[in-house]
């Protein structure tokens, strides 16, 4: 390893940090956040199975593997890094699924901590450690990116997945590092925003491929092979200072004051503007067929594909596209399959508003982007309606966001999230069982009685 002048190489701390976190450390803040989050991320991949991703099964199917983990809704027994990326891969798909620190990393941290403890029979304790000490672990990493290098926010994702896994198949500090580093090994290239319009909507940033690599880093390093030390020091994007001290600035922040989870399908980033589209019309009295124009300052990665598509021609393009979603929260619709249904993309009324729908660019939500900080106090939506011969403008600051850790979904709002998308899957008996379940995760002895209740009826 290689080691820095005054104390410990970065990854040395990180293994170290890793293998001392145990539940009897989690506040209990923490633990019910987790809990949420994870009944959240269950219900956005019962929808993404839902929705329809025969792709996807027929790879799991085709990969195969031991057998030691569970696809969320078909229930093929596949391998826990198969199991891992393609569950993920379900909620990704959807675009409502959590947002935090970085890019959307809960959902391969969960799918993880479910594949992993599936294989070994975890308990619900060692679930909630694993996933909390990856998420924390995340949010370093992104936090701690040098100025000018966002676009590099994905690279770490594999560690996540190593991290999560090798905590549950029990590696010590040793084996953590050596996994850790030849998850770096498989880190994903640099996000180019030209590149999406063109693979964005079959695998996104890539949960599909990112899991099965960091989990098999961590059962390469648990069968004693070793790689190459040093390559994250040698990567040179992360301020090395920042990174050591795991637990800053305090235990578990980025899941408890970082964390957003959504009560739209949409970008993050556009959810105040969704938000304030649905509070005009609905205290305007605002009729669709009155508003003539809509006028919605983002920052300029919206201004391109996926993300500016005002005719969207399959779900998979709708639950990106900035119009689209602003347009289904001003007619109504229940956040979930609805938004995302073949005869919706076809309804003429929709088309005409999406139409009507102008992206100009904010360039302090731009400048607040690329460096990093996304969603800092001074990131604010703002969204100009024009109807009967008014405009209607207003402005929300992303710590007002619905969702957001200042104004955070409650319990049942999440409960009510979950059921509305798991029952059209699994059932109403087993969508109430896996809310118990979830509910009372640390009281359950084997992650394995989960996984028969997420199978569709």
């Amino acid at each position: 390893m290689v080691e820095e002048a005054g104390g410990l190489g970065v990854v040395r701390a990180i293994a170290a940090e890793v293998e001392r976190v145990s539940y009897g450390g989690l506040p209990r803040d923490v633990i019910d956040s987790l809990k949420r989050a994870l009944l959240d991320y269950l219900g956005v991949a019962l929808m993404g199975y839902g929705m329809g991703a025969p792709a996807l099964l027929a790879y799991a199917k085709a990969a195969g593997g031991s057998g030691e983990a569970t696809i969320i809704g078909d229930g093929a027994r596949v391998s826990p890094g198969v199991a891992a990326g393609v569950n993920a891969q379900f909620a990704y798909n959807t675009d409502f699924d959590e947002t935090g620190p970085g890019n959307h990393a809960f959902s391969m941290i969960a799918s993880t901590a479910l594949a992993a403890g599936e294989s070994v029979g975890s308990d619900g304790r060692a679930i909630l450690a694993a996933m909390a000490v990856a998420y924390q672990l995340n949010g370093k990493f992104h936090r701690s990116l040098i100025p000018g290098r966002s676009t590099a926010g994905i690279r770490h994702l594999p560690v996540n997945v190593a991290v999560c896994a090798g905590k549950l198949v029990g590696l010590d500090r040793a084996r953590l590092e050596q996994a850790i580093e030849l998850a770096w090994m498989l880190a994903p290239a640099e996000l180019d925003s030209v590149f999406r319009s063109a693979w964005w909507r079959s695998v996104g940033q890539g949960d599909v491929l990112i899991c099965p690599a960091g989990m098999n880093a961590a059962l390469l390093a648990e069968h004693g092979v070793e790689g190459p030390l040093g390559l994250v020091e040698a990567e040179g994007i992360y301020d090395a200072a920042g990174l050591r001290d795991l637990n800053g600035p305090e235990p578990f922040h980025y899941v408890r004051h970082e964390m957003h989870l959504k009560p739209w399908i949409g970008s993050r980033g556009t959810h105040g503007a969704i938000q304030l589209a649905r509070q005009i019309v609905l205290e305007a009295t605002i009729r669709p067929a009155d508003i003539e124009e809509i006028v919605v300052q983002c920052r300029a990665l919206y201004l391109r594909p996926p993300f500016d598509c005002p005719r969207p021609q399959a779900w998979q393009d709708a639950a990106y596209s900035v119009q689209w979603t602003i347009v289904m929260a001003i007619l109504g619709y229940e956040p979930g399959p609805e938004w995302l249904k073949e005869e919706r993309l076809r309804d003429p009324e929709a088309l005409r508003l999406t139409s009507a729908i102008r992206l100009v660019e904010d360039p302090i939500a731009t400048e607040i982007w690329e460096s990093g900080r996304r969603f800092a106090p001074e990131l604010s939506n703002t969204i100009s309606i024009e109807a009967r011969g008014q405009v209607f403008t207003r402005s929300l600051r992303a710590a007002e966001f619905l969702g957001s850790p200042q104004a955070p979904l409650s319990g049942q709002q999440v409960a009510d999230k979950f059921l509305r998308l798991s029952v059209p899957v699994i059932g109403k008996e087993r969508a109430a069982n896996v809310l118990r379940w979830v509910n009372t995760l640390d009281k359950q002895a084997d992650v394995r009685t989960l996984m028969p209740l997420l199978m569709h009826e």
